[in-house]
């Protein structure tokens, strides 16, 4: 039975292999599986949302993902969370493999 990493790096592959991804956002239905199956398996449980809703502070408040806890959902809508809430487990900014990790670390978008 392939693990949840072995079915991500197919993912990506069969993504990569397609010739027709762009450098970046062709790559996000996978991590979003990725990580909404691995939040499945924490407690709290961690839900994934895919670009989020900005935190009206401009583009440099949208991070690619949020990771909220179930708890910040109401029970009937596990689709969207309570609005107004940050993300109590973080947010995930997904960068192309040749970008410089320490640039965009010290950019607004990250600080």
């Amino acid at each position: 039975m392939p693990t949840l990493l072995d079915r991500y790096l197919r993912d990506i592959g069969d993504i990569r292999s397609s010739g027709a991804a762009a450098e970046e956002v062709s790559f996000y239905p996978a991590l979003s599986r990725l990580l909404g199956d691995v939040g499945r398996k924490l407690k709290p449980k961690v839900f994934c949302v895919s670009q989020p809703k900005g935190s009206g502070a401009g583009d440099a408040s949208h991070p690619d993902f949020s990771l909220y806890t179930a708890s910040q959902f109401r029970k009937a809508n596990l689709r969207e969370p309570i609005p107004e809430q940050l993300p109590e487990r973080g947010v995930v900014e997904v960068k192309p493999v040749g970008d410089n990790v320490h640039a965009a670390a010290a950019s607004d978008q990250v600080t």
